[in-house]
């Protein structure tokens, strides 16, 4: 790959407790499912009043813009959106309402989308159930040339004769799909094949937020936020998820990711094109290559989703 590309605008670093000068941040959650947004709201003020099963339809079928259900937190604005499962709804989804807020003349009061999920994990001992994983890439494996099973794509292929040549330094590196010569998309700062690092720490200061846990001082009584150890790494986005082992072991080390989802390439991209932060949380609910229900929990990836709803947006 070449140089990380610089998706958000260079922004003043954050205040010290995690606030920008302005008054209040306006975001937007998003989740493929109510279960996985249930989680997000639990423990937030006011998050358990709202009925979340009505907002899990993805695009309605009229003309009608229906406004998205909202907390309004102590220093936050945050609206609700559930995208459905798999990176085409979450595209659609997404980028349906990011066009509404433009034709509304609303794109610049949004300062960034926060994606909260559960993710299977590529490797237990590095992320563990229960895990908090910020990504910091996100990458798209299934994209390209597929070989026959057991077939390796050669070295070296990533760079084929056939890709225009304005391209190849921004081919992902050998171990990939062979891609196609043409681009998912492109961006002002140049195409997007399978992979977009998201530079979470410049996101953050984007959007003046601290993941930090809130504590006590003991000496005043007041809270503050200290750092918490949150790991950090690449995630694949996959159109299924993997049912075996073998599976998840190719795409892992197809992606060079910890943790595999069906939905955080897409958003990642519909924000780079609209030029919105974007934000990615994953709480780990199983092992990649595991089939439901077996070894998958989400009753802990759920409340490690809530903590990180709090460290992220409650009031300090």
């Amino acid at each position: 790959m070449t140089e990380a590309r610089k998706i958000y605008k260079q922004a003043d670093p954050p205040h010290p407790n995690g606030k920008r000068k302005k008054d209040r941040g306006s975001f937007l959650a998003v989740t493929a499912t109510a279960l996985e947004m249930r989680a997000v709201l639990a423990a937030l003020p006011g998050g358990s009043d709202i009925n979340i099963a009505e907002y899990s339809i993805l695009i309605p079928q009229d003309q009608t813009r229906p406004a998205l259900p909202a907390l309004r937190l102590a220093e936050h604005d945050l609206a609700i959106l559930i995208c459905g499962v798999g990176p085409v709804a979450a595209a659609l989804t997404l980028g349906f309402y990011l066009g509404v807020r433009q034709d509304e003349g609303q794109g610049k009061t949004l300062d960034g989308v926060i994606n909260f999920g559960f993710a299977g994990s590529y490797d237990l001992e590095r992320a563990p159930e229960g895990a908090l994983v910020l990504v910091d890439a996100e990458t798209f494996p299934e994209y390209g040339v597929w070989p026959e099973s057991g077939e390796h794509s050669p070295a070296g292929a990533n760079t084929c004769g056939n890709t225009p040549k304005q391209y190849r330094d921004d081919l992902p590196q050998p171990g990939f799909p062979l891609p196609l010569p043409l681009p998912q998309t492109r961006l002002e700062r140049g195409p997007i094949f399978t992979r977009i690092d998201l530079e979470p720490d410049q996101a953050l200061a984007a959007m003046g937020l601290c993941l930090g846990k809130q504590e006590k001082n003991r000496h005043n009584g007041k809270n503050f936020i200290s750092a918490a150890p949150t790991l950090s790494g690449a995630a694949a986005t996959l159109s299924g998820v993997s049912g075996t082992p073998r599976r998840a072991a190719r795409m892992a080390a197809l992606s060079g990711a910890l943790v595999e989802n069906m939905e955080g390439f897409a958003l990642a991209m519909a924000c780079a094109a609209a030029g919105i932060a974007f934000i990615e949380l994953r709480a780990v609910s199983n092992a990649a290559g595991k089939r439901p229900p077996q070894g998958w929990d989400f009753t802990a990836a759920g409340a490690t989703l809530s903590r990180a709803a709090v460290r992220l947006l409650g009031r300090v």
